[in-house]
């Protein structure tokens, strides 16, 4: 689905720039609200949407676990007609990982914090793909 090849420095600088938007949607979902979509959420998906094209999804292990987990990452290219498969249980080996080493660095309430606020996320984006998904349905 890629539009046509693009001179390889310029190739290289859009990958950076798109790998940056998932960061920031990553950044704008820790800051959301409540854990719902934001304003910032929807400014940051339709710059993903426009760049993509041009230079195809990132590798799916360039993205912060959290938007693979929430399907984020899975959701915006389904949009565009890319079919992407992480390695859910890879990706919660990471997560393993990454809580495992928290916790024993002496970190067990800020984890637990961090463990709270991202089920509400999840909750949250839950309840925000089944509004879009009643949106499609309806029309």
């Amino acid at each position: 689905m890629k539009l046509r090849a693009l001179p390889r420095k310029l190739d290289r600088a859009l990958r950076y720039e798109l790998l940056d938007l998932w960061h920031d949607m990553y950044q704008a979902r820790l800051d959301a609200p409540q854990g719902r979509w934001s304003g910032r959420c929807d400014a940051l998906e339709r710059r993903i949407k426009a760049l993509t094209p041009y230079v195809g999804p990132p590798r799916w292990e360039a993205v912060n676990i959290e938007l693979l987990e929430e399907e984020i990452y899975q959701r915006f290219h389904a949009d565009m007609g890319y079919k992407v498969t992480p390695d859910m249980a890879e990706v919660a080996r990471m997560r393993a990982v990454r809580e495992a080493a928290l916790s024993g660095m002496g970190m067990h309430l800020a984890y637990q914090e961090r463990v709270k606020h991202r089920e509400m996320r999840l909750a949250a984006i839950r309840e925000h793909w089944q509004q879009i998904d009643a949106g499609k349905a309806k029309r």
